[in-house]
């Protein structure tokens, strides 16, 4: 069953995890001089300030239009997805600059312990978030769960590049090769800014065009009104009232009971055939349309 309290609370928990990567991250990076490790870090800075704005408004999310609000809380999805892909490509873009000239200067020395317990931390910890994320995205039903999953995985692949390089430059230490030590760091920087630019401009992308999605006109709204009116018998349409929440290309229906004798004869199969009925009959208003019962009054 989704559980809003919830999914805020793990949310709440991942911001702590987040922000204490992010302060290790930045501490290590001072010490060992490492730009990967300072991307790295600044990534997970900026995962822990989403994920906290999207616990505060998670339950915002849900909540059918308003006058005052046409399209409800929806805007804020796409926005934060937005933002956080613009701030990511312009992390990258400062981190691809100064690399290449780090290059071009000779390199850099570095600190090759701390960057490698680094690397083992984020591996450990980030890998075991994935995959316990991913167990309860799917036990809530919550797809910012799963997308916070991605990213998790995502950030132990990182350091697992972090722990091997810098294990690579440690060896090369003593060695006719530790002259090369000097270019680990800069060309994993450029190697972690190739994996992470482009993810960074299709998150960009993709909320941009929820964003531009976003407005209704009246004519669309009357003709779903009235598709979902058409699925639903006299009856129903006296004890149940429909609203909807438009996100960028998905449209979420929400079946609001209200109150009625109907209610208490309303079975679990019943409930499911009805959000069928009315899926079916309004599918074609939106390439990605979903449909629930929302219990008690209006």
């Amino acid at each position: 069953m989704f559980s809003l309290s919830r999914e805020a609370g793990l949310l709440r928990c991942l911001v702590l995890v987040d922000g204490s990567f992010a302060l290790l991250g930045i501490l290590i990076a001072l010490q060992a001089d490492s730009q990967a490790v300072w991307l790295d870090a600044l990534f997970s800075l900026l995962c822990a300030l989403m994920i906290a704005t999207e616990s505060v408004l998670v339950d915002r999310l849900r909540e059918p239009a308003s006058a005052r609000l046409p399209n409800g809380w929806a805007a804020c999805e796409p926005l934060l997805v937005t933002l956080k892909g613009l701030v990511l490509t312009l992390i990258c873009l400062l981190t691809l600059g100064k690399s290449v000239l780090s290059l071009l200067n000779g390199g850099y020395e570095t600190q090759d312990g701390p960057l490698i317990g680094y690397g083992l931390t984020g591996v450990i910890v980030c890998g075991g978030i994935a995959l316990w994320l991913g167990r309860k995205a799917r036990q809530l039903g919550s797809p910012i769960l799963a997308t916070e999953q991605h990213y998790y995985r995502f950030d132990a692949l990182l350091s697992i590049g972090v722990m091997l390089a810098f294990g690579l430059s440690w060896l090369m230490q003593g060695t006719v090769l530790q002259p090369w030590s000097r270019y680990v760091d800069p060309l994993l920087s450029l190697l972690m800014v190739a994996v992470t630019l482009p993810s960074a401009l299709q998150v960009t992308y993709r909320g941009g065009c929820e964003l531009l999605c976003l407005p209704t006109d009246r004519h669309w709204q009357q003709q779903l009104q009235g598709k979902i009116g058409a699925a639903l018998t006299a009856d129903e349409r006296l004890w149940l009232e429909s609203r909807c929440i438009k996100q960028g290309r998905r449209v979420r229906i929400q079946l609001h009971l209200r109150g009625a004798a109907g209610l208490t004869d309303l079975s679990p199969a019943q409930a499911q055939a009805l959000c069928q009925r009315v899926h079916a009959a309004a599918a074609d208003c939106a390439p990605q349309l979903s449909v629930e019962l929302v219990l008690g009054s209006s």
